[in-house]
């Protein structure tokens, strides 16, 4: 009968209601819809033979699920069929993997089909190399090795000294970092990898300790082993420091007569009037001899540099002799290197408000020796290239540098600037040459000598410098013909005082220019005064401007 075209006329007697019933229920029965899909499935691996699914029930009129499993590579065929949203796969071969999707089914047919999930039957393969690294004083980050294709999650497991291991946190990653834990507290860590219910072996055991809180921590390359920071157990790598995240008051020592390679990057920052400080000590030898750090010209992110702190504030770093050269065995520069950016210390920052202040830095009783760079001092956008660098010159940049001490430093044998504190806040690439409401405040560059540079001092983008009883002597000697360079120079600021120094021998360079002792230069305002300087040999003159 075509119950969709035919005319249907019912007699004038008590059975046509019940005929009228039972026609529209076959009608019902025929036209009733299909089942939404289900959604969410998930699987779950229970044992070495057995996978869980679950998933989410979208319908009300389904009379079941019907449950499809292929390999990896096969084609779905049907294993089971279920009332529940749920269905326990028994009887697997271990070490095999597949693959799971169902659907729900009434009278009318078939919905669409679920997502399709992988599980397996697979024992995960052990994480490897695992590495502890305290780099706070309540916190240590882990590092591993995961060669396991099968596995759902890492389970990371920790002990307190000899105690015993507990699960603390899960992740699908190869680190963690765990914090929040006790001071001067030994901690051993291992992982496992975790498929469902299915658990590998454990990696190696890894152990670590905090430390106090205050500090102080001390490296020495000498040490036998890496220890924890303390003074019986020093730190013995620069990446122990530059991990670690120093807080205000914090001091950080170096063994003397040691030689760290590589840059130091220590985070956090200090405070005002409790900066955080890197200085030397004395070891069981009674070495007088300020540890060396060589950055032997490498470098993950340009320009490398021996002591290297980006957007922080209040440090302090003295008594430290620091090169880096492009080779830490010889000396002979290469003719194809130039363009390398190196510098001995560059404090700097990468901050866009104009409330952002980086200041509180102190450099002093350093020797910073053989920097070998680019002979140029600085770009528009590009880092400043000096023994040492203070500053930014990205466009935008507005952050602030007050409150900065240069003094007592001795540098020598740099192909760039010897003293570089270099604050352009450019508004834009054809904009002003420099903010003016983001000027630097009390920087004072006092008591330094610098032989053998490219331009001795260098400051741009103050208020109201201070460069006093400085000497520089042979500026220019390490640089290109066609150079522009000056023993001492201020550009792009508000007043100054430049008094007490002494410049002699500056270079003039045929197809350059300058050459003078000092130089007072570009984009200039308020009274900067030059008094009781000494100049003498300068093959440009005495002054500029």
């Amino acid at each position: 009968m075509d119950l969709v075209n035919a005319r249907l006329t019912f007699p004038s007697r008590p059975c046509s209601l019940i005929f009228c019933c039972i026609l529209f229920l076959q009608f019902q029965s025929v036209y009733a819809a299909v089942p939404a899909a289900p959604t969410t499935l998930a699987a779950t691996t229970a044992s070495t033979t057995q996978i869980n699914l679950t998933w989410k029930d979208n319908s009300t009129d389904e009379t079941g699920f019907k449950i499809e499993r292929a390999t990896p590579t096969g084609s779905f065929s049907q294993i089971a069929t279920s009332m529940a949203a749920s269905y326990n796969n028994t009887g697997l071969a271990a070490s095999t993997a597949y693959r799971y999707r169902v659907r729900a089914y009434n009278g009318s047919g078939n919905s669409s089909y679920s997502n399709i999930v992988t599980a397996s039957t697979i024992t995960p393969t052990a994480p490897s190399n695992l590495v502890t690294v305290t780099v706070g004083p309540k916190a240590v980050d882990l590092t591993w090795s995961n060669t396991s294709l099968d596995y759902t999650a890492i389970k990371i497991e920790r002990a307190t000294g000899a105690g015993a291991f507990a699960q603390i946190a899960t992740t699908t990653g190869t680190s963690y970092s765990n914090t929040g834990l006790a001071l001067s507290t030994s901690y051993r860590y291992r992982v496992r990898a975790s498929n469902g219910s299915l658990n590998s072996g454990y990696s190696n055991i890894s152990t670590t300790s905090t430390t106090t809180a205050s500090g102080p921590y001390y490296l020495d390359t000498k040490a036998a082993t890496n220890g924890s920071g303390t003074q019986s157990s020093p730190w013995k790598s620069a990446s122990s420091v530059s991990n670690f995240t120093f807080s205000a008051g914090n001091i950080i020592y170096i063994r003397r007569g040691t030689i760290v390679y590589g840059q130091l990057s220590p985070k956090g920052s200090g405070s005002a009037g409790s900066p955080i400080t890197i200085g030397a000590y004395t070891g069981a030898d009674n070495s007088t001899v300020a540890p060396l750090i060589d950055a032997s010209g490498t470098y993950s992110t340009p320009p490398s540099a021996a002591i290297w702190l980006s957007n922080q504030h209040d440090w302090t770093i003295q008594d430290l002799a620091m090169k880096n050269w492009w080779s830490s065995t010889t000396l002979a520069p290469p003719t194809t290197d130039m363009a390398m950016l190196r510098c001995g210390i560059v404090v700097t920052s990468t901050g866009a408000n104009p409330i952002d202040d980086f200041g509180g830095i102190t450099i002093r009783r350093n020797e910073i020796s053989y920097v070998f760079c680019t002979n140029q001092a600085w770009g528009l956008n590009g880092p400043n290239n000096s023994a040492i660098a203070i500053g930014h010159q990205a466009i935008g940049n507005k952050s602030q540098f007050n409150n900065v001490l240069i003094e007592e430093n001795q540098i020598s044998d740099v192909y760039s600037c010897g003293i570089g504190f270099i604050c352009r806040n450019p508004e834009s690439p054809t904009g002003a040459w420099q903010n003016w409401n983001n000027l630097s405040r009390n920087v004072v560059i006092r008591g330094n000598t610098l032989s053998r540079t490219r331009d001795g001092i260098l400051a741009i983008g103050t208020d109201n410098v201070l460069i006093e009883r400085n000497t520089v002597d042979r500026a220019g000697e390490n640089c290109d013909t066609g150079s522009f360079l000056v023993g001492i120079q201020v550009q792009k600021h508000i007043g100054g005082l430049i008094q007490y120094n002494e410049v002699s021998n500056t270079r003039w360079w045929v197809g350059g220019g300058d050459g003078q002792a000092f130089d007072n230069d570009q984009d200039l305002s308020g009274v900067t005064v030059f008094q009781y300087n000494y100049s003498h040999g300068n093959e440009g003159g005495v002054f500029l401007a």
